[in-house]
Formats: structure tokens, sequence, C-alpha cells
């Protein structure tokens, strides 16, 4: 997964840094960045969307007590969010 989603990543943080650069422009063009902003929110459900068909894929492949442990770990937050 992590391998699938490096173009992704890649292409949101060009995203990201065009953004950056609308913005400490002297004239920031406001259509220009809406249209990056959009794009950048594209790339993220993207990538959201991959993650959470990994894990239910993962999950698919659990035996029934491995599920309990998988499930409890998702609904506490561990293993797919990372934490500041």
């Amino acid at each position: 997964m992590k391998k699938e989603l490096a173009a992704v990543k890649a292409k949101l943080g060009l995203k990201e840094a065009e953004i950056d650069g609308l913005l400490v422009s002297d004239a920031p063009d406001r259509a220009a960045l809406d249209k990056l902003v959009g794009e950048a929110a594209d790339l993220k459900k993207e990538m959201m969307k991959a993650k959470y068909a990994h894990m239910v894929k993962v999950r698919s492949l659990l035996a029934a007590e491995q599920k309990a442990m998988f499930d409890t770990a998702v609904l506490i937050g561990e293993g797919h969010r990372h934490r500041h």
C-alpha cells in the first residue's frame, strides 16, 4: 500500500507547494487557488479510499480472534492514524 500511495503523496506535495506559492504571491489568483485546493482534496480523498480499502482487505484475511484485536485497534485509533 505504501508503494501505491507514494505517487499520490508526491502529487499532493506538489499541489501543496503550488498553493503555498500562490498564497505568498503579491496578487494571489483566487480561481487558481480554489482549483488547486480542489485538486489537493481529491488527492487526499484518493489516499483515504486506498487506505480504508487496504484495511478492509487485511481484515478479511484475519481469523476471528485476530479480527477482534484489529477491530479494537481501529476503534481506539491505533494503527491507522498518526499521533502527534
